[in-house]
């Protein structure tokens, strides 16, 4: 059993969806242009460091200047709108491309750590863990 973890109902019908957080061919979006449909919105992706199992975020400059400018901070504000409307923002780590590597008990507790204090800072909801690359899941208690 896992303690500290918040249950409760979800609803019937519960959308979810991936905000990217980079310049991609699709649409680049602030997070508050996110559709009202989607209940909950994984934000891609939080980005490894090269010390194993450390993970950063901030939004991609890239998207910033795509945007006409989108700071840490309006994105975070963002966040706080977001969950005044009933919704989840969560953090996704790893993906595809991810380089997040877990293989031993430091770099578990690392990963706890600096996804725990991403959660704190931005107000993320919970993590989607998405590691497609290095996740011994030995560690990952």
């Amino acid at each position: 059993t896992t303690a500290g973890c918040q249950s409760g109902t979800l609803p019937r019908h519960f959308l979810t969806g991936y905000w990217h957080n980079f310049v991609n061919p699709a649409v680049e979006l602030k997070l508050s242009a996110v559709p009202d449909e989607y209940d909950l919105i994984a934000v891609a992706f939080g980005e490894a460091t090269a010390t194993p199992g450390e993970v950063v975020f901030g939004v991609d400059p890239g998207l910033a200047t795509a945007l006409g400018g989108y700071t840490d901070a309006q994105f975070k504000s963002d966040i706080a709108a977001l969950h005044a409307k009933g919704k989840k923002v969560i953090l996704s780590v790893g993906g595809e491309k991810g380089a997040i590597r877990v293989a031993d008990g430091s770099a578990a507790q690392l990963f706890a750590n600096t996804v725990y204090a991403l959660m704190t800072e931005y107000g993320f909801d919970g993590v989607d863990i998405d590691l497609e690359n290095g996740l011994n899941p030995t560690y990952m208690e």
